[in-house]
This record gives structure tokens, sequence and C-alpha cells, in this order.
């Protein structure tokens, strides 16, 4: 089964590593083509890029960014590689695990109705910058292996840019239906192109033997800069370019639980503190049985992070504040949203 890379690249200081662990895997990549757009680093990405093995084509200077590089990469990999079956998606930042490839294109093979499949990915271990960096940095690193390993089901919401499998067949289908692959007004371009492939009856999914390792943002404006572009986009899709279908069902259930929750849960720590005041305090064994419960699990399923990330998970304290953080950008997404502020990309 034929395989072709490619990345589309900014700026991309470790795009080196990045092309090195597709050439790594234990299942060959045909190609590795990079399209490099809009930098502003004196051609140093494309440079990094051609050392290590890839093709570069640059774009130069497009309105389209990361969406438009795409679509205008998979022209070029039909040109060149016609008879490529799979189209292996990734961010210039993102290390795939060795078997990555080889672990997907079986999935493919063993059902010709998956359309992708999506990375579980495990955040890199990166210095964060000062002390609110290295704890976000650890938040990001619970979060992410909270997430995929706490996943009930191999059906995944979207095919992450981080590293996704494409059956081309399927992007082929949806760029002779409508014109494109992925979005060029769409700020979060791969779960626009999700939702227009299950849209189509096909299936997108992950598991937790397909790994990639991505990069984490260490600072606090980044991270809420890249948070609030995700949560607007993902509104944006559901609520207005899918409203009322069927393959946004689930995540608009999602939404509004994430949303709804956030008041019981900032209203239990005010309810404790005022009971602990009129009472003189609380009795301390419930509230010992309720944190060990709650704090084996999230360990438990923080695990593939390391034992540092299922620590910091376990103690319930720092996922706690971590969710505050997260909660501000759950509310300043959905003002952004309902003020119909634009968001850069």
């Amino acid at each position: 089964m034929s395989v072709v890379a490619l990345i589309p690249a900014h700026n991309e200081p470790s795009i080196g590593l990045t092309v090195d662990s597709i050439l790594r895997q234990s299942h060959p990549v045909d190609a590795v083509i990079v399209i490099t757009n809009n930098c502003t680093d004196n051609g140093r990405t494309a440079r990094r890029a051609r050392a290590h093995g890839a093709t570069v084509i640059d774009l130069g200077v497009i309105e389209g960014k990361k969406a438009g590089a795409l679509n205008t990469g998979f022209e070029i990999v039909r040109q060149e590689f016609p008879d490529a079956n799979f189209l292996l998606q990734m961010d210039a930042d993102t290390i795939l695990d060795e078997h990555f490839v080889e672990n997907t294109v079986a999935a493919m093979r063993a059902n010709d109705r998956i359309a992708g499949l999506g990375a579980s990915f495990i955040a890199q271990n990166k210095p964060g910058e000062g002390a609110v960096g290295k704890f976000l940095v650890w938040g990001q690193r619970q979060e992410f292996a909270r997430f995929h390993g706490g996943q009930l089901t191999k059906q995944t919401s979207v095919l992450s840019g981080t590293a996704t499998l494409l059956r081309v067949d399927a992007i082929l289908e949806l760029r002779n239906d409508r014109g494109f692959i992925w979005s060029e007004t769409c700020i979060v371009e791969d779960y626009e192109t999700t939702k227009a492939l299950q849209s189509r009856q096909w299936l997108c999914m992950t598991d937790t033997t397909f790994i990639a390792h991505t990069d984490v943002m260490t600072n606090w404006k980044d991270l809420l800069q890249q948070r609030k572009r995700w949560q607007r986009g993902t509104l944006e899709v559901i609520f207005r370019e899918y409203r009322g279908q069927e393959c946004t069902r689930l995540d608009k259930l999602r939404q509004y639980f994430a949303h709804i929750m956030i008041a019981p849960h900032l209203l239990s720590y005010l309810a404790l503190i005022i009971l602990a005041f009129m009472w003189g305090g609380l009795e301390p064994l419930p509230l010992i049985v309720v944190w060990f419960v709650m704090g084996t699990y999230n360990a438990w399923s923080a695990r593939r992070a390391g034992w540092k990330s299922a620590l910091f998970a376990g103690t319930l304290i720092p996922v706690e504040l971590y969710n505050f953080v997260r909660y501000y950008w759950l509310w300043k997404s959905w003002r952004l949203y309902r003020t119909a502020q634009a968001q850069a990309w």
C-alpha cells in the first residue's frame, strides 16, 4: 500500500525531527512532501526539511494559509503519485511513533469504509516559560493523556491535523463533490473536514496504538490563543456550518455538557467553603475517600504520559487549577462566537 506524507510548514525550527520520524517508520513511506507557506525565516524551514530528506515546495505568501497549503499539496501528490492509496497529513512539529503508519495502514485495509485514522497524541515534554509555563505544560500532558486514554469507542470527532492517515479515495470524493478538501475559511480545518467526511457516511476513527508526540504551548498567551481558536472554530462548525446534521449531534451534546458543568463545579467549592465556615470545619473521612477515588482514576487515565503526569493528575489540586484555566477559554470562546468577533489563525 502506497503512502505519501504531506506536511504544511510555517517557520518550523523542529521540522527535521518530524521528517526523521517519518523516514524511520516500520512501514515505508513513498515520499515526504513539505509545503512551506508564508515563512519569514529566510528559508531556514525549507533548508532543514531538505537536509533531512524531504521534498520541499515553497508556495510563498498565500491567503489560504495551512488549509491552502494542504489543498495545493494534495494536487501535487495526485500529479506525482497518482497511485498513492493513503495520505499521511501531519503538522510540522509532530513526531510519530515508529509503528504509526504500519498500525494505521493495517486498520485501513481491514475496513474500506474508514476515511481517516487520527493520532492518539501524547504531549512532548518541553520546558515551560517560568513556573506558570511549567504548570501549563504538565497540564497539557495530563489533559491529552486523559482524553485519549479515557475514550470509550474508536470513533473520533476530529481527525486531528497533528497526524492523520487519510484514504485517498475518500478525500478525492470530497474534493470532487465540493471543489476542495480542507476549508480555507474555517479556523479549524481538520475538524470541518472530519464533519464533511462523516456527513458522507465515511468512518473517522482513532486508537491508542496510533501514537504521535505533539508540541505544547509553553506560556499562558500562546495556550489561550490556541484553545480559543480551537473552541471558537468548533462552535462555528457545530452550530452554523453543520447545524442540525447527524454528524455533529454528539459533539453538540459534549459542548452543552462542558459548559453546563462549569457552574455546578464552581458552586461545589463555594458550598464546601460555606459549610466549613458554618460548621467550624468538615468531617475529613468522606473528603479523603472522594479525593482518593478521583485521584486514582485521574492518575490511571494519565498513565500513558508517564509517572510524572500521572502524579500531576492524581494529586487533584493541579488538575483542578488547570480546569479553571480551561473554564476561562471555554467562556471566552463562547463570547467570541456569540458576538461574532474574528479569531486570529
